[in-house]
């Protein structure tokens, strides 16, 4: 089975991102992940035995919640996100990247981790 993605929004408090999926026979989701990798419009995710390929590429995600999709929840989510790209991709630079603990920015931006900061206070 083959899914493709409709949008993402990441929330910069935990790095856990959310995507709107949408599968065979138009059944749409919603899926909770972590990865290094953000989903965007169009990717193609394809589950197997063997682990979980993002447009033909073995991907390590962390799969934490799928939901079934209903528009008051997608909106809910999007408009509860701190990040500023989930709402304008215009702005060319980021006033929350200092607390962003997401792994990796999907913007571009430098962020602030959990896990690092954590390390280099031992």
């Amino acid at each position: 089975m083959s899914w493709r993605v409709l949008s993402s929004v990441i929330c910069p408090s935990t790095g856990i991102v959310y995507s709107h999926i949408v599968g065979l026979r138009l059944l749409r989701l919603i899926i909770w992940y972590e990865s290094d990798i953000y989903l965007l419009p169009g990717d193609r995710i394809h589950p197997s035995k063997e682990g979980v390929f993002i447009n033909g590429i073995f991907t390590h995600i962390t799969l934490y919640n799928v939901s079934p999709y209903n528009d008051t929840l997608w909106e809910e989510i999007k408009n509860k996100m701190a990040c500023p790209f989930n709402k304008n991709l215009e702005t060319d630079t980021c006033s929350y990247s200092i607390h962003c603990n997401a792994r990796k920015c999907p913007h571009g931006f430098s962020t602030n981790p959990l896990l690092l900061r954590y390390n280099d206070s031992q």
